[in-house]
């Protein structure tokens, strides 16, 4: 499923408090939440996600600047536990993810991970039209909104130190695309009959851009139709020091007991990226792509500027040549008169 970062998300998510309880597992997972809707923010005109850590206790955390980043390269499987992938801003600003799940945080590139889904992820959907967008027929695979034994945790924050002085604005996160089986899609519910809110849905051909607030620490459904290796292109973009950046990551996952971990690590993105955001400066690899259509747009100026030098050239030799005829055809009058 291919799609491009052009239009927003039209939802605005705010913060409540209701948490379910074990015993109501299913369908408690597709109708609790830690969210509701509400008017957007005035001005903003993007959706937004603020911090909800003061009402939740569960998403309560401490992201301190001397946490430890993992080597490029150093591969790991998540099968359970607490992660969320963040922007962060130390030698340069990358979207990361905080393993929660050692005994100390660690930071790790996105690349390296695949977050595994197994048996205990596999949930019934509920036979209710207002979940009809997940596509999903009696089962999907899900990392729920609220932890659950077996199964990663996966959010984001916003909370990184450095990210949280030099970006007071906050961070972008655009979804720009799923590579696999079925369909994705992101949700979140805020447990008050509000109904499940849509947040990011790989059946859509544009993509979705969500604002996150500082010091943010949140969470959503993430529910797979199919079992497979999967890919989940995100780029996060911010403006920093009066620029704008970004760093465009893919997340990996293997879902489902024939999924290979394997495999996941070494799926490579094959859609194109526009690389939609508004020029910003890029960090990552949104950069390439930016630069390969810079590069583009200025050969293709390039060679319309040489063919149009080349049009008025040859038209100004044509008009000399027509101004001399007629002045050779006048001296030769002259001469027998």
């Amino acid at each position: 499923m291919k799609t491009a970062i052009s239009s927003l998300v039209g939802v605005t998510l705010l913060a409540t408090s209701v948490m379910p309880t074990l015993p109501e597992l299913v369908p408690a997972l597709w109708n609790t939440t830690a969210f509701a809707s509400s008017a957007p923010v005035a001005g903003a005109g993007l959706p937004v996600m603020p911090a909800d850590s003061d009402v939740d206790p569960a998403l309560t955390q401490t992201v301190t600047g001397n946490e430890k980043v993992a080597p490029k390269g150093e591969r790991v499987e998540i099968s359970a536990g607490h992660v969320d992938m963040g922007a962060t801003l130390s030698d340069s600003f990358e979207l990361m993810a905080r393993d929660d799940t050692t005994p100390e945080p660690v930071w790790r590139h996105l690349d390296d991970v695949v977050f595994v889904i197994g048996e205990e992820g596999k949930l019934t959907v509920p036979d209710d039209p207002a979940y009809a967008f997940t596509k999903a027929e009696g089962q999907a695979w899900v990392i729920p909104q609220h932890e659950i034994e077996g199964v990663p945790w996966l959010g984001w924050n916003t909370q990184h130190p450095q990210l949280v002085e030099k970006a007071p604005g906050g961070v972008d996160l655009i979804f720009e695309g799923h590579e696999g089986p079925g369909v994705l899609t992101t949700f979140v519910e805020a447990g008050n009959f509000s109904g499940p809110q849509v947040i990011w849905d790989s059946t859509k051909e544009q993509g979705q851009l969500i604002h996150v607030e500082p010091s943010t620490h949140t969470h959503v459904s993430w529910v797979f139709t199919q079992p497979g290796e999967h890919l989940v292109r995100v780029t996060a973009q911010a403006t920093i020091d009066g620029e704008l950046v970004s760093n465009t990551q893919t997340l990996r996952f293997a879902v489902g007991p024939d999924a290979s971990v394997e495999a996941a690590h070494e799926l490579a993105w094959s859609s194109h990226n526009p690389a939609g955001v508004a020029n910003p400066k890029n960090e990552g690899e949104a950069g390439d792509s930016a630069a390969a259509s810079s590069a583009q747009q200025s050969g293709n100026g390039l060679a319309l500027s040489v063919g149009i030098g080349v049009a008025i050239a040859v038209l100004i030799i044509a008009v000399a040549a027509v101004v001399m005829g007629r002045m050779s055809r006048s001296r030769k009058k002259e001469a027998l008169s």
